[in-house]
């Protein structure tokens, strides 16, 4: 059956219309109509890869360092199995050219296949924010065993809170940026069963964000528990904020110690914390809830994304490898206000944040201090770098108020040989 544009062009004054329009431009007009079948990738295709280049001069994120015209020419046509693209990727990076308090990484993954069909930019990407991991000739461990950590209980009159997080994904369901209403709900349906199975000191319950009545929404509040709707450029120029707040919810254990995120940045944000320095209970409690849930998904037939160069994958590149982010709120009041601070915190591989999170500065003395590193290092590893530094930095604290100096360390190592 002949379309609206085989009429159009075989009709007897066809000559007469491309003479005054112009062919591109009939051709153009019948493109961005609704009904043109060739839709979003004959728009792509009607102008070059370098008509579409963005405007990256004044940006500072991973993604700008490492975008070229000729990378981006060889990718912009390219889709992933979900019909993501690479100019859906780069939009977050694109949109905010950088971040007052961090160096960005300026892209977002829609499925797990994302990572190799756009892995010409990617990779790049990765080893500039993992500290040179390189995807291409390295792989990640995994290791959950927190026996191995040494150490781990903190001095309290200094470290108020500890806690450990990271994310998980489910395999076959695109990842938030790119996840229509079905694969968001079905992400809940398969996180929320699962977590019934937890027993014991990890049982607990859900709340639904749009569900919840006003009083438990207060008490998650009150808790400091609840995730709302991303207001962040960087999140919602990544399209994480769709369809809000459908399909998102808080899972958390009858002692509030092990929480569980469902379908904020990632399918799942996995949380252990509590008030006080015992980094190594946080940690425990950590790898066996994790461990548990893990099992539980797998015997319901799904399983976590994961590959052994990448390690679990996430939505942003940031937190592939472990996901794992292991932090203490921890009062510096001398420390931080020796201009040695932040090269100290470089050298043990750490980061500091505000206490409000990764959008807050740090205000007063109090500092959330967390790793640095995500991929390359295994969860313990991670972790024993987190004690091992606040310990560092406590002790320098403590010399500055006797009056001593401290010396900064030399740069820990990255990698084994």
């Amino acid at each position: 059956m002949a379309t609206s544009f085989t009429r159009l062009m075989s009709g007897r004054h066809t000559a007469a219309l491309l003479a005054t329009l112009g062919g591109g431009t009939v051709a153009t007009g019948f493109l961005l109509s609704e009904d043109g079948p060739l839709a979003a990738e004959g728009r792509s295709k009607l102008y070059p890869p370098s008509s579409d280049f963005p405007d990256l001069r004044k940006h500072n994120n991973c993604m700008s360092a490492a975008l070229t015209p000729a990378i981006y020419g060889r990718l912009r046509d390219k889709v992933t199995p979900n019909n993501w693209t690479l100019d859906q990727s780069i939009q977050t990076g694109v949109d905010n050219p950088g971040h007052p308090f961090i160096k960005t990484v300026g892209c977002v993954a829609g499925d797990e296949e994302s990572y190799e069909v756009f892995a010409e930019l990617l990779d790049p990407i990765i080893k500039d924010r993992h500290n040179g991991y390189d995807p291409k000739t390295m792989t990640h461990r995994t290791d959950l065993d927190a026996s191995k950590l040494s150490g781990g209980v903190f001095d309290e009159k200094y470290v108020l809170s500890s806690r450990v997080r990271t994310g998980r994904s489910i395999r076959g369901l695109s990842l938030p940026p790119a996840c229509s209403r079905a694969e968001r709900r079905e992400v809940e349906r398969v996180v929320v069963t699962a977590l019934a199975g937890l027993k014991g000191d990890l049982a607990g319950r859900y709340f639904s964000l749009g569900d919840m009545t006003d009083k438990e929404q207060q008490q998650l509040i009150d808790d400091h528990f609840l995730f709302d709707k991303p207001v962040s450029p960087l999140l919602t120029s990544a399209f994480m904020a769709r369809d809000w707040p459908d399909s998102r919810g808080i899972w958390h254990n009858h002692e509030k110690t092990f929480l569980i995120w469902v379908n904020e940045e990632d399918h799942t944000r996995v949380i252990s914390m509590e008030k006080g320095g015992n980094m190594k209970r946080v940690f425990e409690r950590f790898c066996s809830g994790l461990t548990q849930v893990e099992h539980l998904i797998q015997e319901r037939g799904w399983e976590f994304m994961w590959n052994e160069r990448l390690g679990y994958i996430l939505t942003c590149p940031s937190n592939l490898g472990t996901g794992l982010r292991a932090g203490v709120h921890v009062r510096l009041p001398k420390l931080s206000q020796d201009p040695r601070f932040s090269k100290l915190l470089d050298n043990l591989r750490l980061q500091k944040r505000g206490t409000g999170g990764v959008d807050t500065a740090a205000t007063g003395d109090t500092f959330d201090i967390s790793n640095n590193d995500r991929l390359g290092k295994s969860e313990v590893e991670l972790v024993q770098m987190l004690v091992d530094g606040v310990n560092q930095l406590i002790e320098c604290e403590k010399k500055l108020e006797k009056g001593q100096d401290f010396k900064v360390p030399p740069p820990v190592t990255q990698f084994r040989k």
